[in-house]
């Protein structure tokens, strides 16, 4: 029995965590357990993401979800979807990674910031 490992592909960033990503204000638990809880200064934590299409997303056929740690925290906007999901098609994926920086995720006597998420993807 032959035992074939399909490679996933890495795309490779200029080191700028300039591309933002969307809706993580909905994943907040899973960026809370994924960053190990929120601390006095926030965070600034590198980890690899993986960028999955979803073509059945109800609402919008060229969604790419982003994962990290094998939890969802958000996805590529819209505006940006579109080209990434014609790429990833043409390529013959169905995902890829990239690098990615949990930002955010402080807390103080004055109040608490949200997590947010960029990715290390040249634009």
């Amino acid at each position: 029995m032959s035992s074939e490992r399909v490679s996933v592909p890495h795309i490779e960033g200029d080191g700028s965590f300039g591309f933002d990503i969307v809706g993580e204000s909905n994943y907040q638990e899973a960026l809370d357990r994924i960053a190990g809880g929120k601390t006095k200064k926030g965070h600034e934590v590198e980890f690899l993401a993986t960028l999955i299409r979803e073509p059945n997303n109800s609402h919008d056929r060229n969604a790419i979800a982003v994962l990290i740690e094998g939890r969802k925290v958000g996805y590529v906007a819209r505006r940006e979807a579109k080209a990434m999901a014609e790429m990833i098609d043409r390529r013959g994926y169905s995902q890829f990674t990239a690098d990615a920086m949990i930002v955010g995720g402080w807390t103080d006597s004055k109040g608490e910031g949200h997590y947010g998420v960029k990715l290390d993807l040249n634009e």
